[in-house]
């Protein structure tokens, strides 16, 4: 998870994935299957 707060959040052409930006400087893959 992000310690600071989500600048963007962007959905992959398929939608099967979220991928999540923060100001922390980190980004996250997220997998919607599971």
């Amino acid at each position: 998870f992000h310690r600071k707060d989500v600048l963007d959040l962007e959905w992959s052409a398929d939608g099967l994935y979220l991928v999540s930006g923060s100001v922390d400087n980190s980004c996250i893959i997220w997998d919607m299957n599971k």
